[in-house]
């Protein structure tokens, strides 16, 4: 369980990465949404 659980917050912490250089990247779709 604790694998597991240390899997998903280093999943967690590539999608939030990824998400803010979308955020950099494409400002009008957070605005929209």
């Amino acid at each position: 369980m604790q694998l597991v659980a240390l899997f998903y917050v280093y999943n967690f912490n590539i999608i939030q990465r990824s998400v803010n250089v979308n955020c950099i990247n494409m400002p009008d779709s957070i605005k929209r949404n």
